[in-house]
């Protein structure tokens, strides 16, 4: 009944059955799959960034080092990307915690770096 169908990379050989995309389009577009996890789709996620805009997208200039003193480390992370001038100077305080490295509770002074 259904044919091939042309123009649109639709293939359905008999009626029975639903269209599926042909090879071009599955290899090119659908290369992951609902069934991926992050594992999966981020690294081919972050590829066809830096394939497409990464001089754009990554540009050293939208990121800063965060020193972080639970971990005794820098972090590269994206700066803030709003500006106030010099009446409000967005940013973080306090550094990120690694897993097991602070006490599980709320410390009373928010500003505290480890939390023991």
């Amino acid at each position: 009944m259904f044919g091939k169908m042309s123009g649109n990379g639709m293939d359905s050989s008999n009626s029975s059955e639903c269209a599926t995309h042909g090879e071009m389009i599955n290899n090119a577009n659908w290369s992951c799959r609902s069934y991926h996890n992050m594992g999966y789709t981020i690294p081919a996620y972050l590829k066809m960034i830096r394939e497409n805009s990464g001089p754009i997208v990554f540009n050293p200039k939208f990121f800063e080092e965060r020193e972080t003193k639970a971990i005794d480390s820098k972090i590269k992370a994206v700066k803030p990307i709003i500006d106030f001038g010099s009446e409000v100077k967005l940013g973080y305080n306090v550094g990120t915690r690694g897993n097991g490295k602070d006490a599980p509770k709320w410390p009373s002074d928010l500003m505290t770096e480890v939390v023991s």
